[in-house]
Order: C-alpha cells, then structure tokens, then sequence
C-alpha cells in the first residue's frame, strides 16, 4: 500500500482535485478506499474494476457474439 500511495502522488494532476472533492488529503483518500474495497473481498486491500468490453481498432463491425442487447447492457 506504502508503494501505491507513493507512486499516486507523483501524479500531481490528481492531487488537487482528489483532495478538493472529498476533503481529505490524497494517501488518507486512497487508503481508505482501499481498504474499504478489501473489506468487500475479505482481504486487507483491493482495487475495484470495471470490465469495459470493446473490439480491436480498424475492424469494420463488431464481432457477432458481442451484437445486440447483451453488449449494451453488460
């Protein structure tokens, strides 16, 4: 966790607006929500994720088993 908050506050273009929006400093904020995370999968620190499904650049059409409804709403 120690390397992670490092490694978040060598990126300044996110300090400001972390620390503006939730009124804490940044290494509380990022801690905090990973451990909040880590409560949800019985561990001490987790990241969450969302899967974003896309198809390779420079195809024409999308793949037919990502067509229609299931792609859209997934």
């Amino acid at each position: 966790m120690d390397t992670k908050i490092e490694m978040m506050l060598k990126m300044q273009s996110q300090l400001g607006w972390l620390e503006d929006m939730h009124n804490c400093k940044a290494p509380d904020f990022i801690k905090t929500v990973a451990e909040f995370r880590g409560s949800q999968a019985a561990v001490k620190y987790a990241e969450g994720f969302v899967q974003h499904k896309m198809y390779p650049q420079g195809l024409s059409e999308l793949p037919p088993t990502e067509v229609g409804a299931s792609f859209l709403l997934s």
